[in-house]
């Protein structure tokens, strides 16, 4: 199957599918392109592929419609409202901003800046955010599954985790919860939440001594916390207790 396509394009990734230019309106700026083989070339029907910076596997989308009387296929991309649109719609909505005064959109265009493809992060930033949004509201179910979507798209979230941690708490799924701060923890080692988290789920899960070092080690890194004070002094409090009992 053979269409015409625009031979320009102005997108980011060199292995996408061509996108319909800026100004294709004459037929030289017109090509022929084998559709099929360009959409297999990014093997839409073998399952998941990967897409962006961040690692994520999606299958691509592809959507074909008569644009100026002109059969042409399009990758559909995400935005961060996970609205589909494509790269072309993004420049056509950076002209429309560009004339209706937006400074950004304006130096765009006059540097030529590609549209980029790669959505995932702000993807995934908007799930979170969600999530925040979930939990503030008492709802920690909902906010795990906001969390666990952005993290399907950032699997590198150290924020994410650390927040999926405190849902876990909230549910009494302590193990879930340890595990979550520790690969947060593992991500990024100086959070401090992450560290207050594994100490919190220690503490949930009986094991105070382990929970108190945990904590001391938060501390240090944020001797100010209040919060991180009063857990570290229950957690050791706890452990000699225990030990005590256990010595008796």
């Amino acid at each position: 199957l053979f269409v015409r396509w625009p031979k320009e394009t102005n997108v980011v990734n060199e292995n996408e599918p061509k996108t319909y230019s800026k100004n294709p309106s004459t037929e030289s700026s017109m090509t022929s392109i084998d559709l099929v083989a360009n959409e297999r070339a990014t093997q839409p029907a073998f399952g998941p592929v990967t897409l962006s910076k961040s690692g994520a596997r999606e299958t691509p989308q592809f959507i074909t419609r008569l644009i100026d009387s002109v059969p042409t296929t399009e990758r559909v991309i995400r935005d961060k409202d996970e609205y589909p649109t494509t790269a072309r719609e993004m420049l056509l909505d950076r002209a429309d901003l560009a004339a209706a005064g937006d400074a950004d959109a304006k130096k765009a265009i006059e540097r030529d800046e590609p549209i980029e493809l790669d959505t995932s992060f702000a993807r995934a930033e908007k799930r979170r955010v969600l999530g925040n949004v979930s939990f503030k509201n008492g709802d920690y179910a909902q906010a795990v599954v906001h969390y666990t979507s952005c993290l399907q798209l950032d699997s590198d979230n150290h924020v994410a985790y650390a927040n999926r941690s405190a849902c876990f708490l909230k549910l009494g799924e302590h193990e879930r919860a340890l595990a979550d701060a520790r690969r947060c923890v593992q991500i990024e080692p100086g959070f401090v939440k992450g560290r207050f988290r594994i100490g919190l789920a220690l503490h949930a899960l009986g094991r105070f001594a382990e929970a108190a070092a945990a904590l001391a080690e938060a501390e240090t890194l944020d001797p100010k916390n209040a919060q991180i004070k009063d857990a570290l002094k229950m957690a050791a409090f706890k452990a000699r207790q225990k030990g005590t009992m256990g010595g008796s």
